[in-house]
């Protein structure tokens, strides 16, 4: 039971409403947000970006964050998100880009899970290198 706990267990800063998501957006260079569900599944892209997510954090200074949408959700109104996993990627304070339904990948790649990650990782390098 402890081990299915820890899994479900999102480590991410939790941002509750919009004012609390436009003030990191403002006072940070770069920020990551998730929209997702409050407990993804263990093979969601989710958890395996957690585990590699501070290399971002470390080498470009990447603020990440989540928030945690429901269907009647603010959040999920004012950044229109339409299904979880959702990321955007903004900065200073503007959004540069976003990557929807990440966990929808092409059936007929050998390993659905390893090209969701690979297409965040890729993503995401394009998002912090280019000004």
């Amino acid at each position: 039971m402890a081990f299915r706990l820890t899994m479900h267990h999102s480590s991410f800063p939790e941002l509750q409403s919009v004012k609390e998501v436009t003030e990191k957006i403002q006072e940070k260079k770069l920020v990551l947000i998730l929209f997702n569900k409050r407990y993804s599944d263990a093979h969601d892209i989710e958890h395996k970006f957690n585990s590699w997510r501070n290399i971002y954090e470390k080498n470009y200074d990447l603020h990440v964050y989540k928030c945690v949408i429901t269907p009647k959700s603010e959040l999920k109104t004012e950044y229109k998100i339409i299904k979880g996993p959702t990321f955007i990627f903004f900065r200073h304070g503007e959004e540069i880009d976003r990557l929807e339904d990440i966990n929808k990948v092409d059936p007929n790649e050998s390993s659905s899970s390893e090209n969701a990650e690979e297409k965040l990782r890729s993503w995401l390098d394009h998002c912090c290198t280019s000004n």
